[in-house]
């Protein structure tokens, strides 16, 4: 309907809009792709995280000389996310469309693996930095997709950028939470 977008979600009319922020993180090029827009290449990432148990105080810990760990505490509760840069990223893609077999339950990375095994090499490769991890318990994990920016695994630059297709449609990739205000407000510039 003249300048305006018509969105579609799983096969049904959502509504049309006067401007649509793409901000769909690692699913943001297939609605770009749908538009009839040229995509950049990214490096699609599906990672694990456990949630673990750990009786310790409510403390963040980063190593961060090297490929090593993040123990974050999880939400309100007593438990503890760990993070291990080599192993929480169980498969890497380069593509211009993220795997749509990464959203498929029955075909989750995670369904092939020994989530127990591989726990325990996490916490293998962690324990020399923090020896209280001997003491964690597995209570559940994360897992999902992750996009970064291809061709960037020696710096891991994590840049925002807002791209602007057309006068209504732009997408926004955040990379770190501590670009949102500039985001926010380069898009509120764009609207106005």
């Amino acid at each position: 309907k003249g300048d305006m977008i018509s969105v579609y979600g799983n096969n049904k009319y959502i509504g049309d809009y006067d401007y649509v922020i793409n901000c769909t993180y690692a699913n943001i090029n297939t609605l770009t792709n749908r538009l009839g827009f040229e995509v950049s290449e990214n490096q699609y990432e599906y990672t694990f995280v456990p949630i673990i148990e750990l009786d310790i105080p409510r403390v963040g810990v980063t190593i961060m000389d090297g490929n090593f760990f993040t123990l974050l505490p999880y939400g309100k509760s007593n438990q503890y996310l760990l993070y291990h840069v080599n192993h929480s990223v169980l498969l890497k893609e380069v593509s211009t469309i993220i795997n749509s077999d990464w959203f498929a339950n029955d075909k989750l990375p995670v369904n092939k693996m020994d989530l127990n095994q591989h726990f325990n090499l996490m916490i293998d490769s962690s324990i020399d930095f923090l020896p209280v991890l001997k003491k964690a318990k597995l209570k559940g994990f994360l897992h999902g997709p992750r996009m970064v920016k291809s061709k960037k695994d020696d710096t891991d630059e994590r840049l925002s950028s807002i791209n602007f297709y057309e006068k209504n449609y732009c997408t926004v990739y955040s990379g770190k939470i501590d670009h949102c205000i500039w985001v926010a407000d380069d898009v509120e510039e764009w609207i106005s």
